[in-house]
C-alpha cells in the first residue's frame, strides 16, 4: 500500500497498485512494511513516485533495474515512458505532466524523455 505495507501475495498485480520492476523485497510477510535490499533503489522509487503523485501522473509500473535507463508506465499501460536516468527528477516529471495533459486521453504510445536535460527539455511522443 502506499505506507509500503504487504496486503497479500499474488501471482496477479492488483488494480490502483503500482508495480515495482529492478529491485528485490527482503523476504517478508502479509502485514509487514516491505524493506528493499538495496535502500538506494528504494530512495529512488520513492523518489519518482512523490514526483509523478504531486503532478497527479497515474503510474502503474516503475522499473529501476538500471537507474540510468529507468521505464514507467502511466494509466494501466497507455503511455511507456523511457525515462531516462534519474537526474533532474523533479523537472523531468513536471515537463511529463505537462506532456501527458497535451495527449488525447484515447491515444496509446511511447513517450521518450531520455534525452531530456535541463539545457534541452524536450520529449517524444510516438503513437501506437
Amino acid at each position: 500500500d502506499s505506507n509500503d505495507k504487504l496486503l497479500e501475495i499474488s501471482k496477479q498485480k492488483p488494480k490502483k497498485l503500482l508495480q515495482v520492476i529492478g529491485s528485490t523485497a527482503k523476504k517478508t510477510a502479509v502485514g509487514d512494511i516491505v524493506a528493499f535490499e538495496k535502500k538506494e533503489k528504494y530512495d529512488l522509487i520513492n523518489k519518482i513516485n512523490t514526483a509523478l503523485t504531486n503532478k497527479k501522473i497515474n503510474v502503474s509500473m516503475i522499473d529501476v533495474t538500471d537507474s540510468l535507463d529507468i521505464f514507467l508506465n502511466i494509466d494501466d499501460g497507455r503511455l511507456n515512458v523511457t525515462f531516462g536516468s534519474s537526474g533532474n527528477i523533479d523537472s523531468k516529471v513536471a515537463h511529463l505532466a505537462e506532456m501527458v495533459l497535451k495527449i488525447d486521453k484515447k491515444l496509446k504510445g511511447t513517450i521518450d524523455l531520455s534525452y531530456w536535460s535541463a539545457e534541452n527539455p524536450k520529449g517524444i511522443f510516438t503513437q501506437k
